[in-house]
């Protein structure tokens, strides 16, 4: 999967769900995920967002 805005920046490479295989619904899952950066540059920031099941997306977490 490419992550694109505007021109492409990275490339998430890997992503494990650690969780069981079997998770209950409204359960969190933790996952491992490898994120390959695309350009040069000194900054990458990750913002991660869930689509919720209102339809509305939501903010978990971010990361510089």
């Amino acid at each position: 999967m490419n992550i694109t805005v505007i021109e492409e920046k990275a490339k998430l490479e890997r992503l494990f769900v650690l969780s069981e295989p079997y998770t209950e619904i409204g359960k969190a899952l933790e996952v491992e995920a490898t994120i390959k950066g695309l350009q040069k540059g000194e900054e990458l920031s990750l913002e991660f967002w869930a689509d919720t099941s209102s339809g509305k997306y939501e903010e978990l977490a971010s990361a510089r």
